[in-house]
């Protein structure tokens, strides 16, 4: 049985060694219904159990001023392609090379968007949405799907994504999708 491993770095003027008690402690709750020691660590879709023998990893972010774009890819240059794409266009990224990792940081923190592979080696995409969408329902996070597969555009018609993009693919493209599918953003509060 997994256990939750929480790798908090520290970014933005939020220090989370030194976080107060409260902010540490809703972290940690928000976590409690993902793959705690003692509770079933897969849940099961037809005959296939997602999320099993897997550590997530979870990032606190301070992204009061940035839209928070969640990036689910296993491929490490990529996902670090994606991220450095991101954050140079001015968005907080969270990059995750995994489903339950990618759950697990969505129980900590909702992104404004998701960029997700479609194929990954233990859950893919679809899953993942399948889970993300069972537990926060309420969510009405945009999805673009990256996928190098040729039935890339019926799949996200399928799966009611925002957007879709082939892999290999330009970054002016993504950035496009980004821009377009993001929320409207409220402008911080000035005192």
């Amino acid at each position: 049985m997994g256990e939750i491993t929480i790798d908090v770095g520290a970014t933005a003027g939020f220090d989370p060694p030194h976080a107060d008690a409260t902010t540490q402690t809703q972290a940690l709750q928000t976590l409690a219904h993902v793959h705690m020691p003692g509770e079933p660590s897969s849940s099961d879709v037809g005959s296939r159990r997602i999320f099993a023998n897997v550590r997530p990893t979870v990032t606190i972010l301070d992204v009061s001023a940035k839209p928070t774009i969640l990036v689910l890819d296993d491929d490490p240059s990529v996902r670090h392609l994606l991220k450095v794409l991101l954050e140079k266009a001015g968005y907080a990224v969270i990059a995750a090379a995994d489903a339950a990792s990618a759950l697990a940081q969505c129980g900590v923190q909702l992104p404004d968007l998701m960029v997700v592979d479609l194929m990954l080696p233990i859950d893919d995409g679809e899953m993942f949405l399948f889970e993300f969408r069972r537990r926060w329902r309420q969510a009405n996070t945009p999805v673009i799907l990256l996928s190098a597969s040729t039935a890339r555009n019926e799949i996200a018609r399928d799966l009611r994504v925002a957007a879709s993009l082939g892999k290999p693919f330009f970054s002016e493209d993504l950035l496009e999708l980004v821009d377009a599918h993001l929320p409207a953003q409220e402008p911080a509060a000035t005192v």
